[in-house]
């Protein structure tokens, strides 16, 4: 779906299209002669074999399987990339994107998902208890970066440096593929973190060229079900990987603390990454919470 910057809605139709059954009109014989009698007879066996053509599985015994996105998607060898989704519970087009990446984050350690459930589809009926609107407002200034005349959903984010529908697997491969490393220019090194006070800290060293650019930092969860009851996944039990859930943003310096103050929600991975002023992320690190002091 998507929503023009002026948040005027726009909706150009889900991304993922449903099949539309053909319907075929048969005419009668008005006036059944010798010869339309003979045309109707030599189209008896068709007719007869239609309604087994149409049963006909699409894939045959012992015929190889056909690839799902899924599937098409490798493990790439130019180490870490960060990918970050906006995505939506109350969008029917965010489901498949959110499998897809999800999956491939589960098998591929070094591409790290960050699920941005933005707010601006709230109004069509459901509202998504993981979005909020500084998801939406990062989502615009990519928007803006880009040039995009509109933000959608389901958007994926590779490397702050291009975008396209979550739902690609074959952009998404050539995204990675050519995706520079990250931390190359520069390091990012978590010295210390603990929780206190309803308070993640981080103490932080860069290193190498980073002049300009912002720290990010995330507590996000590895995975949420959601039993949707209404909007477009009416009636749906819906899976999130990854799903952000707190996310704050600093200058980057050589050395600091960055704080994220959070809640009593449960969240199992903390990443941080610097970004530059054009949007490419150069560098990356991440910490299982579990691991925290």
């Amino acid at each position: 779906m998507s929503i023009f910057k002026n948040k005027t809605a726009a909706r150009f139709g889900d991304f993922i299209a449903e099949p539309r059954l053909k319907t075929f009109q048969f005419i009668p014989f008005l006036k059944l002669s010798k010869k339309n009698i003979a045309v109707l007879l030599q189209g008896l066996p068709v007719l007869f074999l239609l309604p087994m053509l149409m049963c006909a599985p699409s894939n045959p015994k012992g015929a190889p399987a056909e690839k799902t996105d899924a599937q098409e998607v490798t493990t790439m060898p130019n180490g870490l990339i960060v990918a970050e989704l906006f995505t939506s519970q109350g969008c029917s087009s965010c489901p498949p994107a959110d499998k897809l990446l999800g999956e491939i984050a589960r098998r591929d350690s070094n591409f790290l998902l960050l699920s941005f459930h933005v707010d601006y589809w709230n109004y069509i009926g459901w509202k998504d208890p993981f979005a909020k609107k500084e998801f939406s407002d990062r989502q615009r200034h990519y928007g803006d970066l880009f040039q995009l005349r509109s933000i959608y959903t389901p958007q994926v984010i590779v490397n702050g440096k291009e975008e396209f529908v979550g739902s690609n697997a074959g952009q998404l491969n050539a995204a990675r593929k050519k995706a520079k490393p990250l931390n190359a220019s520069a390091t990012l090194e978590i010295e210390e973190a603990f929780l206190k006070n309803h308070e993640a800290n981080f103490r932080f060293s860069i290193k190498g060229d980073f002049e300009n650019t912002t720290l990010h930092a995330a507590l996000l969860s590895w995975a949420e079900r959601t039993e949707v009851k209404a909007g477009e996944n009416r009636n749906r039990l819906l899976e999130n990987q990854h799903v952000v859930k707190y996310f704050e943003s600093r200058n980057a310096v050589a050395e600091g603390t960055l704080e994220i103050p959070y809640q009593a929600e449960p969240f199992d991975q903390a990443v941080l990454y610097l970004q530059k002023a054009d949007g490419e992320i150069i560098a990356a690190k991440t910490i299982n919470i579990t691991n925290l002091d």
